[in-house]
């Protein structure tokens, strides 16, 4: 059966002596992997379109018994050129596609989370670079809700009681035990029960994992802010790695498939091997 859908690029390898198995996320039916014939080829038909990140529209040769689709036709619908003139667009675009590669299923159609892809790239394409890892804590927040995994943060996922009381602005109840350290005050997230604890709740049910005030305070206005806003946010360098360290551990532990992001190593490496050197 002959198909069209749009898709977006997440993964692209060489297959044989011409080609590429190259991985989608479509509109219409999920994550699929097909073969691109002679795509390796000087001339060939698909030109640039089968690159990762690129926003396309493919025509299929699709059989439901069959792990691997053929593709015939790939027409670009946005190139978003600029996600690869920057280094932090392109290491917050790599991890969105990267998360989506690892977290979505094969044949499983949804619309909500396609939407969310294009809408994140398309802006990070065109938002300023400092920018970029601001827009890539609001996807993977958003991400966790289109596939029901929403964490809670304004409220105790105990008890239901502010977690962070609004004549308590630090969020410290005393006395309890455990809750301020020497580095100042913090907030228990039981990433298994899916949220943060107030003070009390606390006390009875000690989590593996805290963050500061602070951090609840900038996750629980992301989950409420849309994206434009979003990105204009003041947020310190050290708060956007807290938080994304946090929302790292929040999705390998609820959403089978996601594990530590290759991407940040792959930059990680890379901006050890060229500090004090251009970037060519």
């Amino acid at each position: 059966m002959i198909v069209k859908t749009d898709a977006v690029v997440l993964r692209s390898i060489p297959f044989r002596d011409t080609s590429k198995i190259v991985t989608l996320y479509t509109r219409r039916y999920g994550r699929v992997s097909v073969v691109a014939k002679g795509a390796r080829e000087i001339k060939s038909r698909f030109g640039a379109a089968l690159e990762p990140m690129s926003h396309i529209q493919v025509v299929l040769f699709r059989r439901e018994t069959r792990d691997l689709q053929t593709l015939t036709q790939a027409d670009l619908v946005r190139p978003w050129l600029n996600l690869v003139n920057d280094l932090d667009k392109l290491s917050a675009g790599l991890r969105v596609i990267e998360l989506v590669a690892q977290a979505m299923h094969d044949e499983d159609e949804n619309p909500a989370a396609f939407n969310l892809i294009v809408q994140t790239l398309d802006r990070l394409n065109s938002a300023p670079p400092e920018a970029a890892s601001t827009l890539l804590l609001f996807f993977q927040l958003r991400l966790a809700g289109v596939l029901g995994y929403q964490p809670t943060f304004d409220s105790c996922t105990l008890c239901g009681d502010p977690v962070l009381p609004d004549d308590e602005p630090t969020g410290v109840r005393e006395p309890v035990g455990g809750y301020r350290t020497a580095a100042g005050p913090v907030v228990p997230f039981l990433i298994g029960r899916g949220g943060a604890a107030c003070p009390t709740c606390a006390l009875t049910h000690p989590a593996g994992y805290s963050v500061s005030p602070e951090a609840i305070r900038l996750v629980d206005t992301l989950l409420s802010a849309r994206m434009d806003a979003a990105l204009g946010l003041p947020i310190p360098p050290h708060l956007k790695i807290q938080v994304g360290e946090m929302l790292d551990a929040y999705l390998m532990q609820h959403v089978e498939g996601v594990k530590t992001s290759r991407t940040a190593r792959v930059f990680g490496q890379m901006e050890t091997d060229t500090a004090g050197r251009p970037l060519i």
